[in-house]
């Protein structure tokens, strides 16, 4: 029997992740997490002593960190607790600055960027950075964490119009890693760490003309990669929502997961150069018409997401018991793609703002759909700019599985289309429905 701590935020994510994790089949593992847990976000300093608490009563085999961010914690536990394995703090923050990543890690392979600093920054050099890039830009905080800021942008106006929010924001973020930060990191080696810093980036969104969205999945074990799954992302837009989603496995020829199985394998290797190691990673990569990859984002963890897709649609594909595996420095079998086994997820945004949900769900016809989990319940929950980020207002995500690519794409839109309201025509300004992001 293994006892496995599970690092979350918060005491509801905390339940949340606990009980999808109890419904699969480990019966040989024991999921534990901090029962100090609250209702509002720790800190990192806090739950990194609560974790060493339980660590010392529990005799706890390994750590797995399901939120990007409390990598940063789970890496500080490896260094108290030496019988512990994962990656190091420097490979960590190397995938979760957004900056750094792009200029060390995905050297070659990132997307156009500008990084700027939120007290240096005027109207028109923004918009002057903004047509360089094309707009609309995406606005990245500098740290990719689970709560990360993430706005659609199309000119410095309304950027600079929201400086003093971003600030708050990026100092909050300043002030929840810096003491980790100086303690485990080269600080003037990598002198932008501590900046309230921000990222424009090229828009890249997939489609026929533009290209394919992937997600890429893998771990490194003793230094070794072990390929894991790719999935196809797509959007599917009923307005006035937008529907991001994932399908697994892949529909990629075989030359072109090659290829990106490639460019993975290149990263992660940078990656083990810093100390990665003994841990899952996700890699979101673009590729395309001109046969191009780019790297768009990073995870140094497993993605909590996918874990029932993979458990559906491969043979030895859990990837919890891979990653439990992985901590104890032991190779997981490479995993094999079921035949007619498909598998979706999908995240519901809306980007319209100011209105009810009740203007957009069908709240009635949501709870009778089988797939679709709703966040919110109340008909009155007003639908808030402030919530949103690239893709939009969160309401809700749905899961499903099929026996073809086609087949779940087909009855994800059917979902949508008995659940969402349909807005046939963008509403007028002078309407109650809000305004269009």
């Amino acid at each position: 029997m293994y006892k496995v701590l599970i690092l979350s935020p918060t005491l509801d994510e905390a339940e949340r992740v606990h009980q999808i994790l109890t419904v699969g089949k480990y019966s040989e593992l024991q999921f534990r997490y901090p029962t100090t847990l609250g209702a509002k976000r720790i800190a990192l300093q806090s739950l990194l002593e609560d974790c060493s608490e339980v660590i010392k009563e529990e005799s706890i085999d390994v750590v797995i960190s399901l939120h990007p961010g409390l990598e940063m914690v789970q890496t500080t536990l490896m260094k108290r607790f030496p019988n512990l394995k994962g990656p190091s703090f420097e490979s960590v923050f190397l995938s979760l600055h957004r900056y750094y990543a792009k200029e060390v890690t995905c050297e070659g392979f990132s997307v156009n960027s500008e990084a700027l600093t939120i007290d240096d920054v005027s109207a028109s050099g923004l918009d002057s950075v903004i047509e360089d890039l094309g707009s609309p830009v995406v606005l990245k905080e500098a740290f990719n964490f689970d709560n990360s800021y993430t706005r659609k942008i199309k000119n410095g106006e309304s950027l600079f119009a929201e400086r003093d929010a971003i600030r708050d924001v990026l100092q909050d973020r300043k002030e929840q890693t810096q003491d980790f930060l100086a303690e485990h990191l080269d600080v003037e080696r990598y002198e932008k760490c501590l900046d309230l810093c921000f990222l424009l980036e090229e828009y890249v969104k997939p489609g026929k003309h533009t290209g394919s969205l992937h997600l890429v999945e893998g771990c490194v074990v003793d230094e070794m990669v072990v390929p894991w799954a790719i999935s196809d992302v797509g959007v599917y837009k009923h307005k006035p929502v937008v529907v991001k989603y994932v399908v697994c496995p892949s529909e990629l020829d075989d030359s072109k997961k090659f290829d990106l199985w490639a460019v993975y394998r290149e990263v992660a290797q940078r990656l083990i150069g810093h100390g990665f190691n003994n841990q899952f990673l996700e890699m979101e990569i673009f590729i395309g018409k001109d046969e191009s990859e780019k790297v768009l984002g990073l995870r140094p963890s497993l993605n909590p997401a996918n874990v029932p897709l993979y458990r559906h649609v491969l043979m030895n594909g859990d990837s919890v018991i891979a990653q439990v595996s992985a901590g104890r420095q032991h190779v997981p079998r490479e995993p094999r793609t079921i035949p007619n086994r498909y598998a979706l997820r999908a995240k519901v945004s809306a980007q319209v703002y100011n209105i009810t949900l009740d203007q957009v769900v069908d709240k009635e016809a949501a709870d009778a759909v089988d797939g679709l989990a709703m966040l919110h319940t109340r008909n009155d929950y007003v639908i808030e700019q402030g919530n949103a980020d690239e893709d939009g207002v969160r309401l809700g995500d749905i899961r499903l599985y099929g026996a073809s690519f086609d087949e779940c794409v087909h009855r994800m839109k059917g979902i949508c289309k008995e659940a969402l309201i349909d807005w046939k025509k963008p509403p007028s300004a002078d309407t109650d429905r809000g305004g269009y992001h």
